[in-house]
């Protein structure tokens, strides 16, 4: 038989056995809690600033030019509507004004010879009846193509623009048929010869100019007012024409 215990366990070492597994167990917990603890801390830290590397710099220099770029190119859509797009005539004024000016003073001009040449003129010279039916047909085209502006008809622009092309034709033969020797005799002097042809050039431009810009939409009674108008000097003529 086996020999009994020389010291055997009382009831109070049990109990200190007791006591020192509960310190045990405490300081365990206690460092499990602490590691949470420092897990859960470390987490909520907030990361350390890293400044940007060289590439992500550029790539927000890109994005930042873009942007201005676009908005440099967009430009707002009142400040194109009134943005003029159309001729400037000889730099003075747009096409339809230039139309309705120099057709106004070549009529003003075409009805005093007319009246001249009827007061004046012998009905039985030779030649009478032409030169009559030319100023009298040049009144009526050049009347009506000043109002073929005001209403942005190409139409009735259209047939100043081929009188003005007849004229042009008859103001050419004249320049031929001028004798350019000096010392020579000819019957009209140099102005009467000269002028027709230029004025005739001047207003074949400016008829030109103003049928192309009305048949591709660049004038239109809707945006003529608000941002094909322009003059340098003839602001007076804003509220008629």
């Amino acid at each position: 038989s086996d020999a009994p215990d020389k010291h055997p366990a009382t009831t109070k070492d049990l109990e200190e056995g007791d006591t020192w597994l509960g310190r045990l167990e405490t300081q365990n917990s206690g460092s499990s809690g602490s590691g949470a603890a420092t897990e859960h801390n470390q987490r909520n830290v907030a990361p350390e600033y890293e400044p940007p590397s060289e590439e992500g710099g550029k790539k927000s220099v890109d994005i930042s030019t873009q942007t201005d770029s676009r908005k440099k190119k967009k430009r707002p859509k009142a400040e194109e509507d009134h943005r003029k797009r159309g001729h400037r005539f000889l730099c003075c004024c747009d096409s339809k004004r230039a139309v309705i000016y120099l057709n106004l003073i070549i009529l003003l001009l075409n009805l005093f010879t007319f009246i001249v040449t009827v007061i004046k003129a012998d009905p039985a010279m030779e030649g009478y009846l032409r030169v009559m039916i030319i100023r009298g047909s040049g009144l009526v085209v050049t009347l009506c193509t000043i109002l073929g502006a005001y209403w942005y008809s190409q139409g009735i622009v259209a047939v100043g623009l081929a009188f003005t092309c007849y004229l042009l034709a008859m103001s050419t033969l004249e320049v031929v048929r001028y004798d350019w020797t000096p010392g020579a005799y000819n019957e009209d002097p140099l102005i009467q010869i000269i002028f027709p042809l230029v004025w005739n050039c001047l207003i074949f431009y400016a008829d030109a100019v103003f049928i192309v810009e009305v048949s591709d939409g660049t004038i239109t009674p809707e945006n003529y007012k608000r941002r094909e108008r322009w003059s340098c000097c003839c602001f007076l003529w804003d509220s008629i024409v």
